[in-house]
């Protein structure tokens, strides 16, 4: 990292709220802040952008750190590609010099697994089912807004990771034998 930049950023957006902590890259945490719902989707990018900002300028308050190397910020509904875009482009403001911005899903599983393959599933506000296998390979299933179709085609999708599906999984592309819960 380069001089003056041995902090990292992390942020976990979604529908019902944010959180960010910042720590030195040794692993230390200085500073936690909190914020409202920043999932784009739900909220709009002015408001989910507002959102990280606002929980991590109380982080920074927390701490008195405001400079970092990396910030990874693990937002819910953004990996589409104009939101992406326009959020990238409203926390540009931000002193990173390196700005990851990734779906929550896949913080989730870095976090519940060490960053090891696996399987996590989501079920707050909204729902998804996101893993990884041993061979680096990727699925998902939901990343909607909720309802059962999109927690019965995440919990399909979660079970049948070891073969990750050719093409995108729905409620509607269940077996019928399959049970829906």
């Amino acid at each position: 990292m380069v001089e003056g930049r041995e902090h990292v950023l992390g942020v976990d957006g979604g529908a019902s709220g944010t959180r960010c902590v910042i720590a030195h890259a040794s692993g230390e945490l200085l500073g936690r802040g909190t914020g409202g719902p920043s999932n784009p989707i739900t909220v709009g990018v002015e408001a989910a952008a507002d959102a990280i900002t606002e929980a991590v300028n109380e982080a920074i308050e927390s701490c008195g750190v405001g400079r970092f190397g990396v910030a990874c910020m693990g937002i819910a509904g953004a990996m589409r590609p104009p939101v992406l875009g326009a959020l990238r482009s409203r926390l540009s403001t931000l002193d990173v010099e390196r700005l990851e911005i990734i779906s929550d899903a896949v913080i989730a599983l870095a976090g519940a697994t060490g960053c090891r393959p696996g399987v996590v599933v989501i079920a707050g506000t909204g729902s998804i089912a996101y893993g990884e296998n041993e061979g680096g390979e990727t699925a998902r299933a939901g990343g909607g807004a909720g309802g059962s179709g999109t927690r019965a085609a995440a919990t399909t999708s979660a079970a049948g990771l070891s073969s990750p599906p050719s093409g995108p999984t729905t409620a509607g592309a269940l077996p019928p034998s399959s049970p829906r819960r």
